[in-house]
């Protein structure tokens, strides 16, 4: 009798044990909205965690979340979201509101007037343009995963401090080209570039409103060309995953030239994708 209950305890142990070590494999499960936020986790996590991203149709914009997404959302240990009106919503899938991480929190925001609510304060929500706060977002980020395993501190601030480094690198090498150009605006059809501008001294101007809901007809595009000529415009971007049909008229009827680039809301390897953005603004302007 004594040795089947001293059998029991240790098949009991070895199960528990076994559960424990199954649970620190899978590491924590991170839900993220927006490529920003996914590849800040997996800058910083790696494969240290679970690691979820909500996949648009279009863009972040037009935010909607799955029925697939809905079950990871409820299981999370921790929701990376953007805020600022641009994802939000996905605060309506779980009543735990205290595992929903605003990136943008602390972040320097640029306010823009909303339109519809002029008594609303609203904020550019494209923060992960601006390298300065893009590092901002990434310590929000840094600060949630020792939070919730603080036995892996040590590897997510080395990764931290490595991401930090590499995007210091890139801003002072941009920040030195940049200084030396004579034309510094550029037009674009979506306003997302307002950080990226404050950032390197630049000016942007955009035929659609922040929220990409803008009306493009004959008077505001020709609005656009008049500028573009008594300014002397040297370049016109494009953003590479919507339809530009606006911009390209008008860089035809002003021989401006056009690129289409990727703004990095929907997809690609942030640093790898944000170099291709600063080079082709730089040599468009130079």
């Amino acid at each position: 009798m004594k040795r089947l209950i001293r059998g029991f305890f240790v098949i009991s142990f070895l199960f528990l044990v076994s559960c424990t070590s199954s649970k620190n494999n899978e590491g924590i499960s991170v839900v993220t909205t927006t490529n920003p936020n996914y590849n800040l986790v997996k800058y910083i996590a790696q494969d240290k965690v679970d690691l979820h991203n909500l996949v648009f149709d279009s863009d972040s914009h037009n935010f909607e979340v799955k029925p697939e997404d809905v079950k990871k959302i409820e299981d999370a240990d921790v929701i990376f979201y953007n805020g600022l009106s641009l994802d939000d919503k996905v605060l309506d899938f779980s009543k735990d509101k205290d595992k929903f991480v605003r990136t943008t929190k602390g972040a320097e925001l640029i306010k823009i007037e909303d339109h519809h609510d002029e008594s609303k304060e609203s904020y550019d929500p494209h923060v992960w343009l601006s390298l300065k706060e893009y590092k901002i977002m990434g310590k929000n980020v840094l600060d949630k995963l020792i939070e919730l395993d603080e036995e892996n501190k040590d590897f997510y601030t080395k990764n931290y401090n490595a991401f930090v480094e590499r995007a210091d690198t890139i801003y002072n090498n941009y920040k030195r080209d940049f200084e030396n150009l004579v034309n510094r605006e550029f037009i674009s059809n979506h306003a997302s570039y307002n950080y990226l501008a404050r950032d390197f001294s630049l000016i942007n101007s955009s035929i659609y409103d922040i929220n990409n809901h803008g009306e493009a007809n004959p008077q505001n595009i020709q609005s656009i060309i008049d500028i573009i000529k008594q300014k002397n415009i040297k370049l016109i971007v494009g953003d590479e995953f919507d339809s530009n049909k606006e911009l390209e008229i008008i860089s035809n009827e002003t021989g401006v030239n056009y690129k289409e680039v990727n703004n990095l809301e929907s997809q690609g390897d942030f640093f790898t994708e944000y170099e291709k953005l600063l080079s082709s603004i730089y040599d468009g302007l130079k």
